[in-house]
């Protein structure tokens, strides 16, 4: 029994491969890398050493300058992502129920550099006090607070914070809160901002990042020589609607969510294989007609096994040939954004027609019994699978399916 789709009718991006939805994916089917070494601080005792970072983002562009000065980069990216979602969606919030327009985002862990700049001015200055803006700013509700406030959205609304699966954990709840009849419209998606010392401290924790100074095969998800994670930076947010919304005032349509799974179970691979499995069966669909799996893609030798193992359980002899499209490889993994950043991939790879490839140092690990797209090729079918997979076992998978009628070109 399949259903109800969600129409997605809105896309925008902030990512170290470009901002704005167009020229990122251009980048992305290009393959052009975009993981650099870092920049920002001295990272010769940081456990990572490269990152995908996001170079002189126009800030001022998406909002004022009082607004550049109270928030820091987790908001200022989710911001903009929001606004050119908004406009690429055609949607005027204003002209729509507030009560029922809603916002609900990722963050794996909020602002880094507003705590740590509020705890520079404290300790080293021996200020008496933290700026307003540091305790209105670094905590993990600041961008969904920002957003909600410009555009005045006041329908259900809420932040998820479970680690690299944030993401899949807003846009799973925001299409249930759409569904259940609480939501007509919903910006759903995610924010990464956590390329500083402390941040990047707090990822290492968990020793999974790449320790690699090179940033061409520092990041090889399912590579034979992969070594861990490398981090990235950025927002991305869709605008979800009902598809009755959506038909009512006559938006195009980039594609639906056909259905939306979540499991708890541990080990990741079977939380992960219980997932898709359950995916698939809402949305009507035998592993054989999936046209792609957009997997986690965490990079570290265990993590991409058990993944693989997961992909080969739930789609069984379809497995081998399904191709694997990790466009993260590419600028890095965005951990609370990676999710969204993901699905657009594959709802703009449904929209082009293409898989974008990964990055040109990845060889394929035959060892993992599965097919990954080293090579820009069309898609085989008009659908997708996302995955995602927290390291304390949230497992989550979104099947999304091209519109009957390709979208008209972004302005």
């Amino acid at each position: 029994m399949t259903t109800p789709a969600v129409a997605v009718t809105g896309i925008g991006i902030v990512n170290p491969c470009g901002t704005g939805t167009e020229p990122f994916f251009r980048a992305v089917l290009a393959g052009k890398p975009a993981i650099t070494p870092l920049t920002r601080f001295n990272h010769t005792l940081s456990p990572a050493h490269v990152a995908g970072q996001i170079h002189a983002f126009p800030a001022h562009e998406f909002m004022t300058a009082r607004q550049c000065a109270q928030t820091g980069p987790l908001a200022q990216f989710a911001l903009a992502a929001a606004a050119m979602a908004l406009s690429d969606a055609g949607l005027e919030a204003a002209a729509h129920d507030p009560l029922r327009c809603g916002v609900s985002l990722g963050i794996g862990s909020g602002s880094w550099s507003d705590l740590e700049n509020g705890l520079d001015s404290l300790y080293r200055t021996s200020a008496p006090a933290m700026g307003r803006s540091v305790g209105t700013g670094w905590f993990a509700g600041a961008a969904l607070g920002q957003i909600s406030i410009r555009h005045a959205l006041r329908g259900f609304s809420r932040t998820y914070a479970a680690g690299r699966a944030s993401g899949a954990s807003a846009v799973h709840q925001a299409v249930r809160s759409i569904l259940s009849g609480r939501n007509d419209v919903v910006l759903a998606g995610g924010s990464e901002a956590s390329l500083t010392p402390l941040g990047i401290a707090f990822h290492g924790a968990a020793d999974s990042l790449a320790p690699s100074h090179d940033p061409a095969t520092a990041y090889l998800p399912f590579d034979r020589q992969r070594t861990g994670t490398v981090l990235g930076e950025g927002s991305t947010i869709l605008v979800l609607e009902s598809a009755g919304h959506a038909r009512q005032r006559g938006a195009r349509i980039y594609g639906t969510i056909e259905s939306s799974a979540m499991a708890t179970t541990t080990p990741a691979a079977d939380g992960t294989a219980t997932a898709l499995t359950a995916s698939l069966t809402q949305a009507g669909l035998a592993p054989p007609q999936i046209g792609a799996v957009f997997p986690e893609s965490c990079g570290t030798p265990h993590g991409d096994q058990n993944e693989a193992h997961a992909i080969r359980t739930a789609l069984g002899t379809a497995a081998p040939a399904t191709p694997l499209c990790t466009p993260k490889s590419l600028y890095g993994h965005l951990q609370g954004a990676s999710f969204p950043t993901e699905l657009a991939c594959a709802l703009l790879a449904l929209r082009h027609g293409e898989l974008p490839p990964c990055a040109p140092a990845l060889v394929p690990d035959p060892a993992l019994g599965i097919t990954l797209v080293t090579q820009r090729q069309p898609l085989r079918s008009g659908t997708a699978a996302v995955l995602a997979h927290s390291h304390e076992g949230l497992s989550f998978a979104v099947t999304v399916r091209a519109p009957l009628t390709a979208p008209k070109e972004q302005k």
